[in-house]
């Protein structure tokens, strides 16, 4: 008869590499970090981010066609709309600059809330 229980281990350093980056993205340290838990990290920090991806660009978005709007409105009716056409540039180019921070601060605030759900995944 065979004896079937044996010990698996692989040994990856680009992965414990990789591991404590996502890791020092939440103030989280790992002497030995597990990598059988890879995967549920990348998901994790990935619907960590996407909130935060989705604002910044809808707001950007916003902002650009808000600045092309100005900029159209000061090339073509000159005449009439010049001064309202800088204005709601100035207010578009406002939401182009905003949509980083933005972003940055909702996923800052996501990754607060996950923090302990990604440290119990790393203490499996």
């Amino acid at each position: 008869m065979e004896n079937k229980s044996s010990y698996h281990y692989i040994y990856s350093i680009p992965k414990q590499n990789e591991i404590r980056e996502l890791l020092k993205k939440y103030g989280i340290e790992a002497e030995h970090p597990n990598i059988a838990s890879l995967e549920k990290l990348r998901a994790l920090d990935r619907s960590v981010e996407t909130p935060g991806k989705i604002a910044g660009l809808t707001v950007g978005i916003l902002g650009i066609l808000t600045l092309g709007t100005g900029m159209s409105m000061t090339m073509v009716w000159y005449d009439t709309l010049f001064v309202p056409g800088i204005l709601i540039g100035i207010l578009g180019l406002a939401l182009v600059i905003s949509a980083y921070p933005l972003c940055m601060a909702i996923t800052r605030k996501e990754r607060k809330k996950k923090t302990n759900e990604i440290r119990e995944i790393c203490e499996e």
